[in-house]
């Protein structure tokens, strides 16, 4: 299964393929825009075992708007949450967010191509990055850069930082060349000390973060532990990459509700039954989601649910449920982490929220108020 991010029902056999059948490995990626760069991140989960860092997840039973929601929301979560570390002198501007899509992969063997698809193309953007901002670093406009790499190959664009630059293009970082590679690497660790001070040592997986090769044999051969299968080969990947459009003129809602917030609420003290600051942050990032996506004609929310309403005629995403889902899961997460500091100066963000969301189509308008009116009547029960 394939997730991938960027800023920004089936048949029965379909709905099988989308929540992930035993047997499947599943890809998450995840994508952010900066300007002409894009960055990618790919999450591997192997035989649909149970979804480590989402609690209570399990990719062969749970449906896929709630694993594409949570994934993109946890990793908006996380991003928010560790870019003062990255960054201890910038402040972060404005909320980042990421869209996703899954995929769904039948075999190891188109695992191994689609991550060697990823870090060609990574070089391919890489390089032509790097010689289009030298080339603007150096005085041309952005549009004679571009005409300037118009046609151009692999082989001219090393000729072009080597000769213009006295740049080695082998000598860039190998983080920017080939990527990242994050996987859990085979260690021994000490669990403990005998009775005559000699350490006992055990094996254990460690997280790893590697700027390797990883399209040619050799980094799988020493590593067979992550991907358990047989011999390589290439197969096109690009062709199980397929959406699910949401039907035309038809009202979109996107509910989106925060995941284990007994908790989170638990950890944070906040008042029960009602925090009029925690729902005065839940409005702030609402506020936030309408003037991010016009489309949004209304929102209603309690607790830690909101609900959007789209319009019918919106074209988001060209309407791939997948894109708004997780652009709206990752958005009102950014909104709801970089407002946090301004509704509650005085309390330290312990855990990372994280919320999954929801996308359901009505034909007419009618029902979209029904709809409202229920979750307006369901608050009140509660």
């Amino acid at each position: 299964m394939v997730l991938a991010m960027s800023t920004a029902l089936f048949s029965e056999r379909k709905q099988n393929f989308i929540t992930g059948e035993r047997g499947n490995s599943f890809i998450f990626t995840f994508s952010l825009i900066f300007g002409m760069f894009k960055v990618q991140n790919c999450l591997l989960f192997h035989n649909c075992e149970q979804l480590h860092g989402i609690d209570g997840i399990d990719i062969s039973t749970n449906n896929f708007s709630k694993i594409l929601s949570l994934c993109v929301s946890y990793f908006t979560s996380v991003y928010v949450m560790k870019w003062k570390d990255f960054f201890p002198n910038k402040e972060l501007k404005e909320p980042p967010y990421f869209d996703a899509r899954a995929v769904c992969y039948p075999n190891l063997k188109t695992i191994r191509d689609y991550l060697a698809w990823r870090q060609v193309d990574c070089h391919i953007n890489n390089q032509y990055n790097t010689c289009f901002w030298m080339l603007v670093k150096s005085g041309k406009s952005e549009q004679a850069a571009q005409l300037a790499l118009k046609g151009t190959f692999a082989k001219d664009k090393n000729e072009l930082l080597a000769q213009q630059f006295q740049i080695n293009y082998d000598d860039e970082p190998a983080m920017f060349r080939k990527g990242s590679s994050v996987y859990r690497e085979k260690v021994e660790t000490t669990v403990k000390i005998d009775d005559y001070g000699s350490p006992i040592k055990r094996p254990a997986l460690k997280v790893t973060v590697a700027h390797v090769d990883i399209i040619g044999p050799e980094f799988w051969e020493n590593h067979q532990h992550i991907l358990r299968e047989g011999k390589f080969m290439h197969e096109f990947v690009k062709k199980f990459g397929i959406d699910r459009i949401l039907p035309p003129c038809n009202w979109v809602v996107v509910r989106i509700s925060g995941c284990q917030f007994d908790q989170f609420s638990l950890i944070h003290s906040l008042d029960k039954p009602n925090d009029e600051t925690a729902l005065s942050l839940m409005n702030a990032s609402a506020s936030l989601m309408m003037e991010q996506y016009p489309d949004i004609v209304f929102g209603y929310g309690f607790n830690n649910e909101y609900s959007f309403v789209f319009h019918e005629k919106t074209e988001l995403y060209q309407r791939q449920e997948s894109l708004i889902l997780s652009s709206c899961s990752s958005y009102f997460t950014s909104c709801y982490m970089t407002k946090w500091k301004e509704f509650f100066p005085h309390k330290e963000l312990m855990q990372t929220p994280r919320f999954e969301a929801e996308a359901v189509c009505y034909p007419k308008l009618k029902i979209v108020c029904e709809y409202l009116t229920w979750r307006q009547a369901e608050w009140n029960i509660i």
